[in-house]
This record gives C-alpha cells, sequence and structure tokens, in this order.
C-alpha cells in the first residue's frame, strides 16, 4: 500500500475518532435536558430527551459547536489528503536530446497500459511503469508527454514518460 494514503487515512483516522467523544462531553456540559419521565418507554425517552435537547438553548449551542467541529476536522483531513493533480515534479527532465513529446491517445487504467501518439505521427505503447512519480501513476487522454524511446519486447515503447510542462 502506498504510504501517502496510509498517512492520510491515519490522519482522518486520529482526527475524527475523539470528535464523537468531544461532542458527548459538550452535550454533558452544556445541557441538562436529558431527564427520565417514568410514564415514557426506554425509546421514547431517548427521542423525547433528544427534541428537548434540540429545543433547548443550550442544545442549539451545542449543536452548532459540533457542527463547527466535524466541520473542522472535514476540512483538516480533506485539506491533508489533497494531491496534486500530476505528480511528476519531482524528478527532474533529462537532456532534451533524445526525449520526445506526444499526446496521449488512450491510457486504460486498470491494465495499466496504452498509447501515446508522437508528434511524427506514430503511435507508441506505454505501460504504467513507465510513467514517472509515485503511488498511482496513470496518464489521460490527449494529455501531452515527454518521453524517451526504447526497444521492448513486442517493438517500440515509451520509457521515463512525464506529464509535459506548459
Amino acid at each position: 500500500m502506498d504510504s501517502k494514503f496510509t498517512k492520510r487515512i491515519l490522519t482522518s483516522l486520529l482526527l475524527a475518532i475523539p470528535s464523537p467523544l468531544v461532542l458527548g462531553g459538550l452535550i454533558t456540559i452544556l445541557t441538562n435536558a436529558f431527564w427520565l419521565n417514568p410514564s415514557l418507554s426506554e425509546n421514547q425517552q431517548g427521542i423525547a430527551g433528544l427534541v428537548a435537547l434540540l429545543g433547548s438553548a443550550d442544545g442549539i449551542i451545542a449543536y452548532l459547536i459540533a457542527v463547527c467541529l466535524f466541520g473542522g476536522v472535514a476540512f483538516i483531513a480533506l485539506n491533508l489528503s489533497a494531491v496534486p493533480a500530476d505528480d511528476f515534479t519531482d524528478f527532474p527532465d533529462e537532456e532534451d536530446g533524445d526525449r520526445e513529446s506526444g499526446t496521449v491517445k488512450w491510457f486504460n487504467v486498470s491494465k495499466g497500459f496504452g498509447f501515446i501518439t508522437r508528434d511524427s505521427g506514430e503511435e507508441i505503447f506505454v505501460h504504467f511503469r513507465s510513467i514517472r512519480g509515485r503511488g498511482h501513476r496513470s496518464l489521460r487522454q490527449g494529455q501531452r508527454v515527454r518521453f524517451s524511446v526504447s526497444q521492448g519486447e513486442k517493438g517500440l515503447q515509451a520509457d521515463n514518460v512525464s506529464v509535459a510542462k506548459g
């Protein structure tokens, strides 16, 4: 499993797990609306208590605080897990002499390969292992790329593929 993905999951869990505990604490501290009425069943008592809580000023304050808390947790988790669209910037370009440009004709993410149309018009095979980057490596149809050409088992193929800048 990708370590960045694992870190994002752990960060989200660490932020989200204490949120219900804080909410329960806020409700307990800020309200005294949960009382028991012996004439109601256990299920009705819970519903009546919830209605009474949400109808009280303390309940509304606790609810607004909980919304802000959960919203903040979600916002932080989403921002920590944000990934740039193209994670190919970690690798400096090599000499341009042996690199070509082209456009992705198609790329099947589930099969991990596709074809690039070279600027000369010829099509060349590309495998996901030849794409620069970390984690999930894929290309989008119509995307401009730079690559080196090498001889593969079944003919020419693109190697060292990176997204073209500009």
